[in-house]
């Protein structure tokens, strides 16, 4: 069985994902922010097409993005991180008993996490 490289991977995740919206979001949006950016060099070197990547380019810990409801994939945004935004905010809309209003979650890329806090607001100063 030959190995899949994430790159090939991520390539397809995205094409998928990108028109994903944030419709379910309950009003009037969430903030989300960049906790922290994992590396894991070991699974790195087996699985990547270029073992020495580093973490994820696309954002630095600290940055903070506002998305009100309707909102789609920016484009510079990771399309895999704004699957995981969608899916979990998603999910808490479904769920009458689940209340959190903030939430830590990652993204799906097991070499190179970027591990954000979502806030939910639910007042009207967002």
């Amino acid at each position: 069985m030959e190995l899949y490289r994430l790159s090939r991977l991520q390539a397809r995740d995205s094409q998928s994902v990108s028109g994903s919206s944030l419709a379910s979001m309950p009003s009037p949006g969430c903030l989300i922010s960049v906790l922290r950016r994992e590396c894991h060099q070991d699974l790195q070197a087996i699985f990547l097409d270029d073992p020495d990547a580093g973490p994820c380019r696309s954002f630095s810990s600290g940055d903070e993005f506002r998305f009100r409801p309707g909102d789609h994939c920016p484009a510079d945004f990771c399309p895999r991180l704004w699957a995981a935004i969608c899916t979990t905010i998603s999910q808490t809309s479904c769920e009458p008993s689940f209340k959190e209003e903030t939430m830590v979650i990652s993204c799906p890329d097991g070499t190179r996490p970027v591990i954000v806090r979502i806030d939910i607001n639910n007042d009207n100063n967002f």
